[in-house]
């Protein structure tokens, strides 16, 4: 029997990497998806290969305004919402000296306004189906590793949400946990890691599995905290991550 028959969820950065294959999962699972991102090719692309099943809504989380929306044309097009995975994710790895002001108030909007913004905007339909929230973190917000002060900073700031938001929102029934992925292979870890090839050698030595992982390995651990089998967790960060940097 398929786990979320009936169920309606929202991923964000679901074109590709772990939300693709977040989204991938519940729609082979029985669920609705609406798939959300800044570059609508990869959204079309998915879409069109679940005909019927996957939605798209292009659009910038960051961006005040777009939180709204999203939720509004998940409703509109599937008539409820059970699941919001705040995926989408904006990482520039370089010393803070090197950063910009642009790049921190990308990070910042991305990383933590819209999470935050589509919790908030999302409460009072997840309040009606007993939904439940996962936010994708990253075990940089767990670590000191050089170059990381801005996006470990933002990861940080999500897992203690999950924390006050799993207290806020449970007793309407709406359970919040966070996924931590560490070395996993996705395009945004081509773009910010693949330029360094010693650094990722030295993150799979400190990984107990000693390789980096896949999207599909983070994505199975969300879809348990989604599914029934996790419905007596709530406020946890859970790494995925083969072991990374264990302590």
């Amino acid at each position: 029997m398929k786990r979320f028959k009936g169920k309606v969820a929202v991923v964000t950065g679901g074109g590709s990497g772990i939300g693709r294959a977040i989204t991938e999962g519940l729609v082979a699972d029985g669920a609705n998806v609406l798939i959300t991102g800044r570059r609508e090719a990869p959204l079309q692309e998915l879409s069109a290969k679940h005909d019927g099943a996957v939605a798209l809504l292009a659009g910038d989380v960051g961006k005040s305004g777009t939180a709204r929306q999203i939720v509004d044309e998940v409703v509109r097009r599937f008539g409820r919402l059970d699941f919001v995975v705040n995926n989408a994710a904006a990482a520039d790895i370089l010393p803070l000296s090197e950063t910009t002001d642009e790049m921190i108030d990308q990070m910042l909007a991305v990383n933590v306004k819209g999470p935050l913004a589509l919790s908030r905007d999302a409460v009072g339909e997840l309040a009606k189906t007993k939904g439940a929230i996962i936010n994708i973190s990253s075990v940089a917000a767990q670590a000191a590793v050089p170059g990381f002060a801005v996006y470990a900073g933002t990861k940080s700031a999500g897992d203690r949400a999950t924390k006050v938001l799993a207290n806020e929102l449970g007793p309407m029934g709406i359970r919040v946990n966070t996924v931590s992925p560490g070395l996993t292979k996705t395009p945004m870890f081509d773009r910010t890691m693949g330029p360094q090839p010693e650094a990722i050698e030295t993150m799979v030595g400190q990984t107990a599995l000693r390789r980096v992982g896949e999207p599909g390995e983070v994505a199975r651990a969300a879809l348990w905290l989604l599914s029934d089998d996790g419905a007596w967790v709530t406020g946890q960060v859970l790494q995925s991550s083969g072991g990374l940097m264990i302590s």
